[in-house]
């Protein structure tokens, strides 16, 4: 991976030119509103990051001097943005708050971030991203399979076979428990930690182990506790679950809070990153959980949906913040497969993001909305583009929209759905 040069990085000198050329020699001869309001809060992130980071590397808060990857560049576009365009309205007179500039903030913080990226970072010198990750993958074959590389040569002989009599899935690293379990008997695969699975299949990443390590403190800096309280919305619903299908978890704070209501339920937990299932297992050991009725499965739900299971029927299915990651056709296969694995009567609880009927709060959601499947389509190459609605899927599946809380000026919604 090429050194960060901070203040000697060909972006920050190019940023700091433009801005000099905007300020002296644009500004003062051409009317233009972009140039004058917000051509230069393009370059807050290229010009102002290498600086921030090449400090934090002086005083010993920054360990290395990789790229800047996409957690710093969130964290420092997060405090900026609150810093500059809401604190410091009510701090300094004669400024005001303008959420188009936290817009120009963005864009260039994520053409930043994929500048250095693409440049001098993921994906090496001169080299495209496919040519990158079939080096990459190439290099561990090698030293997988070499002889000298004992541990590596023992990961291979080791690594998890399907059990006699199962189809294999392609993304599962955890698998239930031998011919029992595909006659629907599943053991407890909890002893079995996410971060083991991580380290036997470290060449099968997903896009979101880039965020894991991040994820808590970004939620908490960009939304506080607005998602976690819709994720909980109709936590009173789980309290009668037998068996319960949780997709898309991440780190575990619902399925911490599943658990504390509901001491008696079995729970299927998955989710196709090793680093949040990991993350997961640590919140759970902490809190001192009992998990001995819980797996912690990693997979590819879209893969998973096509497979037979080997955990019966579910009362209860969980997708929180989950679906908005799919296309509209990926959903009209996942849906149903989902809905076909849960008994009549079961419910379905669903937090997630919404687009408004119309008026400000459309355009603020649509914006929001926008900027947030930019970066996670580039962060961690998330299949969709844009927010589809799984109502009208749900309905042809056979579920009934029982309750709909709506929050964040009708950002967020929180539902439960029921099977006839």
């Amino acid at each position: 991976m090429r050194r960060f040069r901070y203040a000697a990085d060909p972006l920050f000198l190019c940023g700091c030119g433009a801005y000099a050329l905007n300020r002296w020699v644009l500004k003062p001869n051409v009317a233009s509103t972009f140039l004058h309001g917000y051509f230069n809060d393009l370059l807050l992130i290229p010009c102002a990051l290498p600086l921030a980071l090449w400090m934090q590397r002086r005083l010993g808060l920054r360990k290395h001097d990789n790229i800047p990857d996409g957690g710093e560049v969130l964290f420092h576009l997060a405090i900026w943005c609150v810093l500059f365009e809401l604190i410091g309205p009510h701090l300094i007179r004669h400024t005001t708050g303008d959420p188009l500039d936290m817009l120009a903030y963005a864009i260039g913080a994520l053409l930043s971030w994929a500048w250095w990226r693409r440049r001098g970072g993921a994906f090496g010198v001169r080299q495209s991203p496919a040519a990158f990750l079939s080096r990459r993958l190439a290099v561990r074959v090698v030293q997988s399979c070499s002889i000298g590389n004992s541990k590596a040569a023992e990961d291979c002989r080791t690594a998890p076979k399907a059990p006699p009599g199962c189809t294999p899935l392609r993304d599962r690293t955890l698998w239930e428990g031998g011919e029992d379990a595909c006659a629907g008997s599943s053991r407890n695969l909890s002893t079995l930690k996410a971060s083991d699975a991580f380290q036997r299949h470290r060449t099968n990443r997903n896009g979101f182990d880039l965020l894991a390590p991040h994820y808590f403190w970004m939620e908490c800096l960009l939304a506080g506790n607005a998602l976690q309280k819709c994720r909980t919305a109709h936590l009173q619903r789980v309290r009668i679950a037998r068996s319960a299908l949780i997709l898309g978890e991440g780190n575990g704070r619902f399925l911490s809070e599943f658990l504390h209501a509901n001491q008696e339920a079995k729970v299927v937990c998955v989710d196709a990153s090793a680093r949040m299932l990991a993350a997961t297992q640590r919140r759970l050991e902490r809190g001192g959980f009992d998990q001995r009725r819980l797996e912690l499965i990693r997979a590819d739900v879209l893969e998973l949906a096509r497979e037979p299971w080997p955990w019966g029927s579910f009362d209860l299915v969980v997708t929180h913040f989950f679906l908005d990651c799919f296309r509209g056709d990926q959903l009209e296969t996942l849906l149903p497969a989902i809905a076909q694995r849960t008994i009549p009567g079961a419910a379905w609880l669903i937090a997630d993001f919404r687009i408004p009927e119309g008026g400000l709060p459309r355009a603020r959601a649509r914006i929001i909305l926008r900027l947030a499947y930019a970066f996670f389509r580039l962060a961690t190459q998330l299949p969709a583009a844009t927010l589809t609605a799984p109502d009208t899927i749900l309905f042809q599946s056979g579920f009934q929209l029982q309750q709909r809380l709506i929050s964040q000026a009708g950002l967020l919604h929180s539902d439960v759905w029921t099977r006839d």
